[in-house]
């Protein structure tokens, strides 16, 4: 009823929703107000079929009820051509729908920091970015690096399992674990290496973060990550924790090759991710 008084109020040409049940509220706002002609504009910032799943979702829903309501909406803004697949696939969304729009960032000053870390970690610590993961390299990497420093930042309901992990394997003087900060850029700038083990991704702002910090990427692959990291260019993808870690040991031991290729990593972001992205998205809005 609020959405209707709402509706009703501002008398909005376009809707935006974010979330699943929002997603269907909207639609039933475009049918209840057929004469109005409003526009609904759905942003998927990630892979939905993986997000709509157990662990990573406390609650799921129905695929044929999304599926639905996603072909009822006029245009979904995803974040890479694999999420465009994605609804096309599986939840039958018509293709000319979907609209590959990546992320952009608007503060893309250098922020000059004396580095403090090997490897950094930002994001929640929860099931769907796997952060116990980046323990198990840093078990992996530290009899070659024994000094070896990975700074973990973010909160959420897999951090009792980390502080496990790191007792368990005497990993106290190799990793720390931080609070969220609003001074993240900082930090980011503070670390050679930025890591991720996600299972799935949208396209993250905080690696478009890193990389405008000349802080290479080094991700596990994950769907669509070789859409936003360019493998031996401006970061690096690899299929197991393995191979991981021993891509970490080579950067590591050539600081050369880090400023290379941090450097692309910025330049990348510059030309690619700038504010032509957002006049895009208000584009798709607005048109």
């Amino acid at each position: 009823f609020f959405l209707i008084y709402l509706i009703l109020v501002y008398n909005p040409k376009v809707l935006v929703p974010f979330l699943h049940h929002t997603t269907a509220y909207c639609v039933l706002m475009k049918y209840l107000f057929f004469w109005k002609k409003i526009k609904v504009v759905v942003s998927q910032d990630n892979m939905l079929s993986l997000e709509n799943q157990l662990p990573y979702s406390i609650r799921t829903h129905s695929n044929k009820v999304i599926g639905w309501c996603y072909r009822q909406v006029d245009t979904v803004i995803v974040m890479s051509e694999c999420a465009k697949q994605d609804l096309v696939k599986n939840y039958q969304v018509n293709p000319n729908k979907v609209t590959v729009i990546q992320n952009w960032i608007k503060d893309t000053r250098l922020h000059k920091q004396p580095k403090k870390y090997d490897l950094l970690f930002c994001g929640r610590f929860a099931p769907q970015k796997k952060p116990l993961k980046l323990l198990q390299v840093i078990k992996h990497i530290k009899p070659t690096l024994p000094k070896v420093k990975l700074c973990l930042i973010g909160a959420g309901p897999e951090e009792k399992k980390l502080r496990r992990y790191i007792k368990k394997h005497s990993l106290e003087n190799n990793v720390i674990i931080k609070p969220p900060t609003q001074k993240i850029i900082a930090e980011i700038a503070r670390a050679k290496l930025f890591v991720l083990t996600s299972d799935f991704e949208g396209h993250p702002l905080v690696l478009l973060e890193a990389m405008t910090q000349k802080v290479v990427p080094v991700s596990l692959l994950y769907p669509g990550a070789e859409e936003q990291i360019e493998h031996g260019k401006n970061g690096f993808v690899e299929p197991t924790v393995k191979a991981m870690g021993k891509r970490i040991i080579n950067l590591l031991q050539n600081s050369q090759k880090i400023q290379t290729i941090g450097r692309r990593a910025r330049r990348t972001v510059l030309s690619n991710h700038n504010q032509s992205l957002m006049d895009k998205t208000l584009k798709v809005l607005l048109d």
